[in-house]
């Protein structure tokens, strides 16, 4: 049958319906760069998109708990809360439903609120969190990826507007940070000050040095790890039994690097041995472990009143 000048505009009218309807569906998601934040901060931002993502990124230790609330200014934006682990696997959200695993399913677009809250269980794991902040919905949203599926966002977006973001812990040992409070100052060790503040003579001890950003490497027996250190440290870890003894070998390959060198319990932080090489070239040490567990063995730069900024390569085995 020719088609009539009827068919082909109805058909062409469908065309174009069917385009626009498609075009609603497959929504790109407008994403800003990630902010690190810290618990207790209070952060105002604003939605210019209507389909946007606010990346904030927090680090965090295994047994806090966060407890996040995205509040909207006038209360006409919609907001819902997504957190994802370090390895961006689903922790927990504000929508009806969060599975883990390669999608996360997140409801629909009534599931957006004007003052959007999500609390966390007890974290596993240590390192940076992700906390995202949406002003619409996906169906699918791929861990693997880090991507939203464009065709299955909820075409309705929570409109754009001002937010204020809460940002709420509770560390692992029972202490509360409520959205404004300041972070607790870490109490220094007694044989851990500041250099300057010691003007006698005798040993003015060292500044602190956290290992908790630190890649950890498991150590092998016997054979020797050769490492460059400068301003980074570097950790190996022991898996040991109760009351085993190693020998710990430490040289300096090259570089006139001031080296320290600690071996501390990995769940306790009890430390076991400390020595520091700021002019010496080799090391050698009888280490007793005395109970059963990880420890690590970490090594960065000591900096002295008279040896500042120094490098080189070392070597290092546990035998």
């Amino acid at each position: 049958m020719i088609p009539t000048k009827f068919t082909l505009r109805l058909n062409m009218l469908l065309l174009l319906i069917f385009a626009s309807f498609s075009t609603v569906l497959a929504q790109d998601v407008t994403r800003t760069q990630s902010i690190q934040v810290e618990c207790g901060n209070i952060i105002e931002s604003e939605f210019v998109n209507s389909f946007e993502e606010d990346l904030y990124q927090i680090s965090m230790d295994a047994g806090n708990t966060l407890n996040v609330s995205a509040v909207s200014l006038g209360g006409q934006l919609k907001t819902g809360i997504i957190l994802t682990g370090p390895t961006n696997l689903g922790i927990a959200s504000s929508f009806q439903r969060l599975e883990e695993g390669r999608r996360v399913i997140f409801g629909n677009s009534s599931h957006l609120r004007t003052e959007a809250v999500v609390n966390s269980d007890i974290l596993s794991a240590r390192g940076t969190h992700n906390i995202r902040v949406v002003n619409f919905v996906s169906r699918y949203y791929e861990f693997e990826t880090d991507r939203y599926d464009p065709s299955a966002i909820d075409p309705v977006s929570g409109g754009i507007g001002v937010y204020t973001l809460f940002i709420g812990c509770t560390l692992r040992d029972g202490t509360v940070i409520n959205p404004g409070d300041a972070l607790p100052e870490a109490v220094p060790d007694p044989i851990v000050s500041s250099q300057s503040a010691f003007p006698g003579f005798g040993f003015p001890g060292l500044n602190s040095v956290d290992f908790s950003s630190g890649i950890e490497i498991p150590i092998q027996l016997g054979q020797a790890q050769t490492i460059p250190v400068g301003g980074d440290i570097s950790l190996y870890t022991y898996e040991s039994n109760t009351e085993e003894s190693r020998t710990l070998t430490l040289s300096r390959l090259s570089g006139n690097i001031s080296i320290g060198v600690t071996v501390i319990n990995r769940d306790t932080n009890e430390i076991i041995f400390f020595a520091g090489l700021p002019s010496s070239d080799n090391l050698s040490a009888e280490l007793t472990f005395p109970s059963a567990g990880t420890y690590v063995i970490g090594l960065f730069r000591v900096d002295t009143a008279d040896r500042i900024g120094t490098s080189g390569a070392v070597q290092i085995t546990l035998e």
